[in-house]
């Protein structure tokens, strides 16, 4: 009774003093050999019933999954309650009793011969109904669960199919479809790229994120300039889009038709990414010199504009120092360009701060309007186009855990992707992608998404 009202520091002591280090590994022959065979068991089963009776009942997806799963389950009971049975009867031995600690000298495969003996086979056997009868429903269930996991992820919206309305163009992430004279519609599909290379397999929900974050910074950052956002809502949009509802809800901006700026403006308040790199390199960022001693993460003084060309999609986008600006879209463009840019920047990192997240860097892209206006375009400020850190917990020196998709990058990065050719990412990065994505969302608006 001592030991069930001790606390765990003096139950450790106890067992280190009475038993020594063995005291925690009692029985852990026995759970090996009670484990792992029985997973081996189940999923050897699984993967050769599959096939088996996905040929019998080719209609019938749901329950051949549910069907193999509960083979697997039962098959895994039966071999593993042996095992169990031999570990919970020698967890039971008596040490006082003469014949129990015998037993217990003597190891487990004595233990075993006993119950063979005075029992026969069917000793090891006992409890099996109740276990079968519990474990087998549970096994069917979850592959049913398993099977529509992979539905969901293969609902993800990779492509639009709008064909009444001309498509102009399938960006990495955006699908661009010509409304009218005067207006064009944005879809955020599911896709998702890094390294300026789409993956082969999208993101269930994700362009959904991007469009309400757009919408929202669109809102917050109206003052600083026009933006080419009209509506999000389906039902404000023309009837030849509305009919596409289904596809689009809830990913898709109509917008104002601009003459589209073949730069982007990036804005760094931190020194991380691309421009790290560099800096390790040469002490550059887009070829201007750096001071020395800056470290990974280092906040800069004030904002940096580190303006990059804007490639086609499967090319890669070039980071190039400002002063060729100019000469890409003329003097007046690309002072203003660098100004609003920054302004941009400063108003939504101010804002991010108070909410708990720091806005390392961000994209913007910008157009012209018919009297030369500059006004915002694309999306903005997402994960997608930005780094998001927490501001609990950073510290220059190191990277910092973000909400954005530099999971996916670092996913990346660990099996050594060439970055020539997308790759079919594990459910495991999808999934923690996506919920980085969704608090990064929930934090800056103080509110869930609409998936």
């Amino acid at each position: 009774m001592d030991r069930l009202y001790a606390g765990p520091i003096d139950l450790i002591k106890k067992v280190l003093k009475t038993e020594g280090p063995r005291g925690f590994y009692r029985g852990y022959l026995a759970y090996i050999g009670a484990y792992a065979p029985a997973s081996a068991v189940q999923w050897g089963t699984y993967e050769h019933a599959k096939p088996v009776l996905s040929t019998l009942l080719p209609s019938f997806p749901h329950l051949t999954n549910a069907l193999s799963g509960g083979l697997a389950g039962l098959m895994a009971v039966t071999s593993n309650n042996p095992f169990e049975i031999l570990r919970i009867r020698h967890q039971l031995l008596d040490k006082s009793s003469p014949a129990d600690a015998e037993l217990m000298r003597k190891g487990y495969w004595h233990l075993a011969r006993t119950i063979w003996n005075s029992e026969g086979i069917w000793g090891f056997y006992k409890g099996l109904q109740l276990r079968v009868l519990v474990t087998v429903p549970g096994a069917m269930v979850a592959m049913i669960w398993k099977i529509r996991r992979k539905e969901e992820n293969d609902m993800a919206l990779t492509n639009t199919d709008c064909p009444d309305l001309k498509l102009l163009a399938r960006g990495k992430v955006r699908d661009l479809y010509n409304v009218d004279d005067k207006t064009l519609l944005f879809v955020a599909t599911d896709r998702i790229s890094a390294f300026d290379v789409v993956m082969k397999n999208g993101i269930p929900g994700k362009g959904k994120i991007l469009t309400q974050i757009s919408d929202f910074w669109f809102d917050l950052l109206k003052d600083v300039v026009p933006h080419h956002l009209i509506t999000c809502n389906v039902d404000e949009m023309p009837a030849a889009v509305q009919k596409y509802r289904e596809q689009i809800e809830g990913r898709a901006m109509l917008v104002k038709k601009l003459k589209i700026l073949p730069v982007e403006a990036i804005v760094r308040g931190y020194i991380s990414g691309s421009a790290w790199v560099e800096y390790t390199k040469k002490g550059t960022m887009c070829d201007m010199p750096l001071p020395k001693g800056l470290k990974e993460s280092e906040e800069f003084p004030a904002p940096v504009f580190t303006p990059s060309t804007k490639a086609e999609m499967g090319e890669h986008d070039e980071n190039i120092n400002p002063d060729k600006l100019p000469g890409m879209i003329g003097d007046r463009l690309a002072k203003e360009l660098e100004e609003v840019a920054i302004k941009l920047y400063t108003k939504a990192r101010n804002y991010a701060r108070e909410k708990g997240i720091i806005i390392a860097d961000t994209k913007f892209e910008f157009g012209v309007d018919a009297d030369d206006n500059l006004v915002l375009a694309d999306e903005v400020l997402t994960p997608d186009s930005s780094r998001f850190w927490p501001v609990a917990g950073y510290a220059p020196g190191r990277g910092q855990p973000s909400y954005d998709k530099q999971y996916l990058r670092d996913y990346l990065t660990s099996i050594n992707f060439d970055k020539s050719a997308g790759v079919e990412l594990p459910e495991s990065v999808t999934d923690n992608t996506m919920a980085k994505y969704i608090e990064a969302f929930t934090i800056l608006t103080g509110r869930k998404p609409t998936l």
